[in-house]
């Protein structure tokens, strides 16, 4: 089943841009400019294009010419040509001149400068793409199949109880700029103990507990897991499933994932449309790299104070009881007390809850 991508509006794009600058910043391993300046210059592969760069200005009768497939081995031989400079100290003749804000800086100030996410931001950026561009089939890709054949694998177990959480969040707190969830580790921790057994000192799998940051994908196990309960040969079954039918099927989980799966653009406590075009938004983010390249980003909370923009959406989690006998009551007694994640969906077996 083919459709034309919606593309994520524009406004949506720039404050998670936004995020991902401010973010990957402030949770870096080396935040001061010194700090991060000096790994860089002393550095094996800056210390080696100085060496290069010095003898070759040095260099003699082009014995170190540029396209001399040699190199390595005339850059390192004895003695080295430095001419001049050999009677400068080795301070002097390594002294790096570049600075800091240099294309080869190791974080850029600007969006086109990141090369990698980390997980916390590549997670936001699946849930937006998941709520836009929701896959109407299983494509042929490794990652992608391998999700949905786990959710197969859940979802088709006589023995599983899969519950679906949500928990609410928005871009520009505090412990979403630190890439942390705290309820999330709790939680996490508390099946840890749950699946220890105390009495036999083992470790045993009752309880599992993963987020779930392909929505789309789980919805479309929903819909269809019956189908390929019996297959002998998975791949093909998926690819030679009719996902325009399956798409027509009514799942009461699906629909509530889906109903929850909104992103809401906020402007101060306003819902707006991302789609419509806020001069102010562009003010507001120059307004912010101004801040943080005047006061550095030790006080996000300080840079952000006046920035009216934000992004509320929804984070699912999928916690399997991997055998239905067992005792779940104390999850769900957790779960109650915890108020940051609400239940939006119970399968145990063929029963649906919620």
């Amino acid at each position: 089943m083919k459709t034309s991508p919606i593309k994520v509006p524009s406004s949506i794009r720039r404050i998670i841009e936004l995020f991902q600058i401010l973010s990957t910043n402030q949770n870096a391993s080396y935040q001061s400019k010194y700090i991060t300046n000096y790994l860089h210059d002393t550095s094996d592969l800056s210390l080696r294009n100085v060496n290069w760069s010095t003898m070759n200005k040095n260099m003699n009768g082009g014995v170190f010419g540029k396209y001399d497939r040699n190199r390595d081995q005339l850059l390192f031989s004895n003695p080295i040509p430095f001419g001049v400079n050999e009677l400068l100290d080795t301070k002097s003749l390594f002294k790096s001149k570049i600075k800091f804000n240099s294309p080869n800086e190791l974080i850029s100030k600007y969006p086109k400068g990141f090369k990698n996410s980390n997980v916390f931001i590549n997670d936001i950026k699946s849930l937006v793409n998941a709520y836009y561009n929701p896959k109407k089939s299983i494509p042929i890709n490794q990652k992608y199949r391998q999700i949905f054949k786990y959710y197969l694998q859940r979802l088709n177990s006589p023995t599983n109880v899969m519950i679906i959480l949500k928990q609410d969040q928005r871009l520009f707190s505090q412990s979403s700029l630190e890439n942390w969830n705290q309820e999330y580790i709790e939680i996490s921790n508390f099946i840890r103990k749950l699946n220890y057994d105390d009495h036999h000192q083992k470790y045993k799998d009752s309880f599992e507990i993963s987020k779930v940051v392909d929505p789309d994908i789980l919805n479309l196990s929903l819909k269809s897991h019956y189908l390929f309960e019996n297959a002998k040969n998975l791949d093909r079954s998926i690819d030679q499933a009719s996902w325009d039918e399956i798409n027509t099927v009514t799942d009461r989980i699906a629909d509530n994932i889906t109903e929850n799966q909104e992103m809401r653009f906020m402007k101060g406590k306003k819902k707006v449309d991302p789609s419509t075009e806020d001069p102010l938004l562009d003010q507001q983010i120059s307004e912010v790299f101004d801040l943080l390249g005047k006061f550095g980003n030790d006080d996000l909370s300080f840079i952000l104070q006046d920035f009216k923009f934000d992004l509320i959406y929804n984070q699912f989690f999928m916690l399997n009881v991997l055998n239905s006998k067992t005792d779940y009551s104390q999850i769900l007694e957790y779960l109650h007390k915890h108020s940051s994640f609400d239940v939006i969906g119970i399968k145990e077996n063929n029963l649906v809850h919620k």
